[in-house]
């Protein structure tokens, strides 16, 4: 472990600048994702009146889509003359907000090791020993 002088660790070091933005970005990415997949679902499914969450016309919330999974997991709906199952829907928004979510968790862990591997040296200096008369006189402090 790399030790620090109590005058420098109130400074964000740049692991924690970068756990920081990539905890903000991945959550950011989470509601990005969700709001793609009920985007998604509600149009394909030519915006039913029944699905939850809607704020205004064909615009629902980024986690509706977890609702309508939960009330209706294996149902199917009617469109026209056709019968659409639900949970290929649900196995899609999965696909759309999983996948890139865990491959970003990856990502950040792998670089936030590398952060942490790669610190820069300690914040000490010298060899924590006391000086004899020699030492002193090498360096022009006794005469």
């Amino acid at each position: 472990m790399i030790e620090q002088a109590p005058h420098r660790m109130g400074r964000e070091t740049a692991h924690r600048r970068f756990l920081r933005i990539g905890i903000d970005a991945l959550v950011v990415a989470l509601v990005a994702l969700n709001w793609i997949a009920t985007q998604l679902v509600a149009a394909a499914l030519h915006y039913p009146p029944f699905f939850m969450g809607r704020i205004v016309g064909g615009i629902y919330q980024p986690f509706a889509w977890w609702w309508w999974q939960y009330h209706w997991p294996r149902n199917s709906v009617q469109l026209g003359h056709s019968i659409i199952p639900l949970e290929r829907a649900w196995t899609l928004c999965h696909h759309i907000v999983f996948y890139p979510a865990i491959s970003i968790v990856v990502i950040g862990a792998v670089v936030s090791g590398l952060l942490l591997k790669t610190r820069g040296a300690a914040d000490l200096y010298g060899a924590a020993a006391w000086g004899e008369a020699a030492d002193a006189k090498e360096t022009d402090l006794l005469w």
